[in-house]
């Protein structure tokens, strides 16, 4: 970067992914995503953490059977941690969408 020139916070120019110059009329490669690198980080974290968090107490209350039967049947347990947040999301936005109509 030239001394002149200031820091560019565009993800292409920090990474140095320069585009072709000619794609002919086909679409950029790198979408525009409508959030920041943040918002992501803070996903990640949260995921994780409510990951480790729910291990964590099962751990407590069973003990190291919790964490055996969680290790063994990874897979099961996965779908149903991502079918109960589906579920909450889904069922979040039901409330919001019925208080939006209570409002009105």
């Amino acid at each position: 970067m030239k001394k002149d020139q200031k820091p560019s916070s565009n993800l292409r120019d920090l990474l140095g992914i320069k585009e072709p110059s000619d794609r002919g009329g086909k679409k950029p490669i790198l979408k525009k995503t409508h959030f920041t690198i943040w918002y992501f980080v803070i996903a990640i974290l949260i995921g994780r953490g409510a990951r480790y968090l729910v291990l964590g107490l099962l751990a407590v209350a069973y003990g190291e059977q919790a964490l055996a039967y969680a290790e063994a049947h990874s897979f099961e347990v996965a779908m149903v941690v991502i079918g109960l947040l589906a579920a909450g999301v889904a069922g979040y936005f039901v409330w919001t969408k019925v208080q939006g109509a209570k409002r009105r």
